[in-house]
């Protein structure tokens, strides 16, 4: 995720990228916790809103990082 300047992606792309990060937050969960407020921000923001796809998959993130969180102490 690029919390610098505001890009405007195609929503395949964005998809795409959203479950990228999921795979590897399942194999490393500081790629998660790094930027959990701009996966916030744009998965469950109003990007979110206009893609269903985004928005479920960046909700699964955050499912996956409470369980890991959870689960680490």
């Amino acid at each position: 995720m690029h919390a610098g300047k505001e890009r405007h992606l195609p929503k395949p792309q964005r998809r795409g990228a959203i479950i990228i990060l999921g795979m590897l937050a399942v194999a490393k969960r500081s790629v998660l916790t790094d930027k959990v407020d701009v996966m916030l921000k744009i998965g469950l923001g109003p990007l979110g809103r206009v893609g269903t796809l985004l928005f479920y998959y960046s909700f699964t993130l955050c499912l996956i990082y409470s369980v890991t969180s959870f689960f680490s102490g």
